[in-house]
C-alpha cells in the first residue's frame, strides 16, 4: 500500500537524520531515534511487501 511505502522511506528518512544528528550530539538520544526509525522503516517495509 501506498501508505506504508511513504511510511518506510520517511522512517529511513528519519532515521538517517537521527545518526547525523548524533555525530553533533553525544547524550545518545539521536542515536536511539535512528535505531527505532530503522526498526519502524523495517516493519513497514514488511508490511508493504507482504501487501497487508
Amino acid at each position: 500500500m501506498l501508505v506504508y511505502r511513504i511510511g518506510w522511506i520517511a522512517s529511513l528518512l528519519a532515521a538517517a537524520a537521527g545518526f547525523a544528528g548524533s555525530a553533533f550530539r553525544e547524550d545518545g538520544l539521536l542515536l536511539t531515534l535512528g535505531v527505532a526509525m530503522l526498526f519502524c522503516a523495517a516493519i513497514l517495509f514488511f508490511l508493504d511487501r507482504k501487501g497487508l
